[in-house]
């Protein structure tokens, strides 16, 4: 495949990059062309190509998760961080964590998390991990709910090791999350479900 017929085809679907030949995803015109298309095409990018900050910084402007196929360094960096963040919060999962480090529970909206809980009898929250989990127990019919994180389910027996139980008030939630992050929870996990505030954090990044 010559490089006129390759600039077409990532022209038209940034994802056909990853069937381009070798030597053709370490051209930085067909790359960029392909990140331009689709963001995430960063991926298959050869390595030299994900330390380009062009073409970095234009895959996170089309798809700002495509942070997450960068060279480690731009993970560091709080311009290319902070366009990926605005283009898709997601993004921060992909960031290095000296960028969530001030990022905490007052950032989650407890009334929310506290409803959901109270209207879904099978609640269940994992961290990005799948490694933590808080679930609200208890039948149907009762009036007080309880919150359970739990972890390191047995495949035999699916028994979990439980770290706490905690009523169903908004302290309790609270002391729920905070257990839930002590035991290797991911704040991060919250934007699942829309309980962290977006605004606060853009807001804490800047």
């Amino acid at each position: 495949m010559d490089k006129k017929k390759a600039l077409k085809i990532v022209g038209e679907s940034g994802f056909e990059l990853e069937n381009l030949p070798k030597k053709l995803k370490k051209d930085k015109e067909i790359v960029l062309t392909a990140v331009k298309n689709f963001g995430s095409a960063l991926e298959y990018a050869d390595d030299s190509l994900k330390k380009d900050k062009e073409i970095v910084l234009t895959a996170v402007k089309q798809d700002g998760t495509a942070l997450e196929h960068s060279d480690d360094s731009f993970k560091k960096n709080k311009e290319i961080v902070l366009i990926a963040v605005e283009q898709n919060l997601d993004a921060l999962k992909y960031a290095d964590k000296t960028f969530k480090k001030n990022i905490n529970i007052s950032f989650i909206n407890f009334e929310k998390l506290k409803k959901n809980m109270d209207n879904d009898g099978d609640f269940l929250h994992w961290d990005t991990d799948e490694k933590v989990s808080i679930t609200r127990t208890g039948s149907s019919d009762e009036t007080e709910y309880r919150v359970s994180v739990e972890s390191n389910q047995d495949e035999e027996t699916s028994e979990y090791d439980v770290y706490g139980e905690f009523g169903s008030t908004i302290d309790e939630i609270e002391s729920s999350v905070e257990c839930f992050i002590e035991n290797g929870g991911d704040i991060l996990s919250f934007q699942n479900g829309g309980y962290l505030n977006d605004k606060k954090i853009l807001k804490e990044l800047k």
